[in-house]
């Protein structure tokens, strides 16, 4: 009774925050360092990001920690997303369980601008702004990350982290002085994530909350890291034989946008190839997703080898997103 009812509460919370997703209003450049948005793993991105409550592999530690305890031994994670206006985004998760101990794991993301940014800065000219030397920008995130099945039914985890960005060196005129400043910052942010077994079939119920640290500044201006509060159902619904199907939905909400919902859908066939699809609402963004995979057995000793691929549509401006995925379970 009490495994129902809380069950029936996290449902109807998930359709609140649903219905009132188109009345919100819109809370924008109200977060720094964004490349922490950008959602890991092409598995994740190919079911709408809706990941909460299914994840169960390496790449838990970035949507998840608590997922970690779903990993039986040893794995690790390679992902490149081909990001908007030719950026790239790679990242690595490794994770090691230990019995009667937990599950560790390490992470790194790391934002590739690709060719050099040349500085404007402005001036008493004609134009008002003159082009100055250019400048790489930096910016990765490393972690670790530690999760443990406290039940049959309940698990929790961390992911404490480092985040730092890089924009080069300006120049900063006060009055008939001029001086070069370094402009860069960095934090210490954590993730915490909980799953629940609810005991019907193998709906889950989960909760996570993302990049939570200290306000940072460049120069004058704060700012804040792109806080994100989810909550995810997910659930099998159709098994027979060697096929499966589940679905999920995630509430999300940003602390720079409006409240959004995602929502997956993830078909295997024996346990060796996957479809997936996805969808996005109230996302400036297109939302449509869709991606497939592979898991390949190299043999009971050598582990499994696991590709993976998303496609995510964005906007008519910048086309679509790629992703690939290559993992290794040992």
């Amino acid at each position: 009774m009490k495994t129902k009812t809380f069950v029936l509460t996290a449902v109807l919370v998930l359709i609140a925050v649903l219905s009132s997703t188109g009345f919100a209003q819109k809370k924008v450049a109200q977060a720094g360092l964004t490349f922490l948005k950008v959602g890991v793993g092409a598995r994740a991105a190919a079911m709408g990001e809706s990941y909460t409550a299914v994840a169960n592999d390496a790449n838990s530690i970035f949507w998840n920690p608590a997922g970690l305890t779903s990993i039986e031994d040893h794995e690790i994670a390679l992902s490149y997303t081909d990001w908007i206006a030719d950026l790239k985004h790679q990242s690595m998760a490794g994770a090691w369980h230990f019995e009667n101990i937990g599950t560790f794991a390490v992470s790194l993301v790391y934002m590739d601008y690709g060719e050099p940014i040349n500085y404007t800065r402005r001036n008493d000219s004609e134009t008002g702004f003159e082009i100055g030397s250019t400048f790489s920008p930096l910016e990765y995130v490393a972690g670790i990350g530690y999760s443990r099945q406290f039940t049959d039914k309940f698990s929790m985890g961390v992911h404490i982290k480092y985040a730092y960005q890089g924009l080069g060196v300006s120049t900063v005129t006060s009055g008939t002085e001029s001086k070069d400043v370094s402009n860069e910052v960095s934090a210490l942010a954590v993730d915490f994530g909980t799953m629940y077994l609810t005991g019907i079939k193998d709906l889950r119920f989960a909760v996570s909350i993302s990049n939570f640290s200290k306000d940072l500044k460049y120069q004058e201006e704060a700012f804040q890291l792109p806080l994100t509060f989810r909550m995810g159902l997910a659930m099998s619904v159709w098994n027979v034989e060697n096929q499966s199907i589940s679905l999920s939905v995630d509430a999300i909400h940003p602390r720079d946008f409006s409240e959004q919902v995602h929502s997956g859908v993830e078909y295997w066939y024996n346990d060796l190839f996957a479809l997936r699809g996805g969808y996005k609402y109230n996302n400036d963004a297109k939302g449509l997703t869709f991606g497939a995979g592979l898991n390949y057995q190299i043999s009971e000793s050598a582990g499994t080898l696991v590709i993976d691929y998303a496609y995510s549509a964005f906007s008519d401006i910048f086309g679509a997103v790629n992703r690939f995925s290559l993992g290794y379970k040992f």
